[in-house]
């Protein structure tokens, strides 16, 4: 999970995820003791903010949907179903439960 987009505070997603990959490699690579163990990695696939809103079509690249404020959780989210068309649902992080753990 990343933070969404703030176009108000804009990031250098290249070096993030660089400085992020490195600090991982050199993390599993000391627990493991593997000193070649990036040379072990034969394929990745990295997301961030901008992939996440490319991909996923989600605003800000944000994986917490519409926003996750008190307006958007538990039964404030907009429903399943679409109120007119009976087969017509909707899905994704912007939907209810939505994302995190349910509250029980």
């Amino acid at each position: 999970p990343c933070g969404h987009i703030d176009t108000s505070n804009p990031q250098d997603y290249n070096k993030l995820v660089a400085r992020a990959r490195k600090f991982v490699i050199q993390t599993l690579s000391a627990k493991l003791g593997l000193p070649d163990f990036e040379k072990m990695i034969v394929a990745e696939k990295v997301h961030d903010a901008p992939s996440w809103e490319k991909e996923f079509n989600l605003k800000d690249g944000s994986i917490l949907g519409l926003a996750h404020n008190f307006m958007q959780v538990l039964g404030f989210r907009p429903s399943t179903r679409h109120p007119k068309y009976d087969k017509l649902f909707f899905v994704g992080a912007s939907t209810h439960p939505g994302t995190g753990v349910p509250i029980v």
